[in-house]
């Protein structure tokens, strides 16, 4: 059900159904899916929707839950798109960068550096769940989901190089752990995150599960904003009571209030997204 007054139908995208971040840069929109292994660029000026191959060893096979990629996170900088895979799973610790001005692609391994934060950071690996991404120049921020058994929301932050580092150090890593709401018993745990003036806004999805495997049953979707210093949470709204958000970006901002692209894993099957729209009242 999309709340009436809060989410509004902006248009629907082909190609793509099961998404799990967008960005919205320079008039176009970028989604991911955690299963499609190909990014989707639509264009608002000509209306039209690219595909961008991902990952080559995936495009003439069936996609399934145990051979997917599981983009979870999309971010970027002035020059590149930065795609990360979940790391919950051992073929999900891959990241992509693309540059924006060709989409050409290039693909690293980011398995120890996934590995050295949960270990340092004291996260099982089976709890590990990336699902929300930020870039604030030399800085980046990873958005843990905490639907495990332990319930560990939380954002990793370490210097954007250690991207590219085969041997991954850890005194420059921190954790720090975010409370969110619970709905039903089951806390609320980060679906996406985007950077806006300096100010992290989040959504969060519960669900009746406690697995970053297995999918439970949607229980509502919330807005937050968390400040980027003590990453205290200091406020969230109640956006879908059934939808799983799973996209956030920033359309547009005036005085009085900033407008957010949003988008949803319908969890259907179809190759189509609906692109919704929230208002946030300053």
């Amino acid at each position: 059900m999309i709340e009436n007054l809060i989410l509004k139908t902006l248009l629907m995208v082909f190609g793509i159904g099961a998404v799990s971040g967008i960005l919205y840069d320079d008039s176009k929109l970028y989604l991911i899916d955690d299963i499609y292994p190909n990014m989707i660029v639509y264009d608002f000026n000509n209306k039209k929707t690219t595909e961008v191959v991902l990952v080559e060893e995936l495009q003439k096979v069936a996609v399934d839950k145990k051979n997917k990629a599981d983009f979870e996170s999309i971010t970027h900088t002035n020059q590149e798109i930065f795609i990360f895979g979940s790391g919950s799973a051992k073929n999900r610790n891959d990241l992509f960068v693309i540059r924006k001005k060709d989409w050409h692609v290039e693909r690293f391994s980011i398995e120890k550096l996934y590995q050295n934060l949960a270990k340092k950071h004291q996260i099982p690996l089976e709890e590990f769940n990336i699902e929300g991404a930020v870039i604030d120049k030399n800085t980046v921020y990873l958005f843990q989901r905490g639907n495990g058994k332990r319930k560990l929301n939380g954002v990793f932050v370490f210097p954007k190089d250690y991207l590219f580092r085969k041997e991954n150090p850890q005194n420059r890593t921190e954790f720090h752990p975010v409370h969110l709401p619970e709905k039903k018993g089951f806390q609320y745990g980060f679906s996406d995150a985007v950077l806006h003036n300096q100010q992290i806004y989040f959504t969060a999805t519960a669900e009746g599960a406690l697995s970053t495997y297995h999918d439970g049953e949607v229980l509502g979707s919330i807005i937050g904003l968390i400040d980027m210093k003590s990453f205290e949470v200091h406020r969230t709204e109640m956006i879908s009571s059934d939808l799983k958000v799973e996209g956030l970006t920033v359309k547009s901002e005036n005085k009085n209030q900033i407008e957010f692209y949003l988008a949803y894993d319908n969890d259907s099957g179809e190759k189509k997204s609906e692109i919704l729209t929230y208002v946030w009242k300053k």
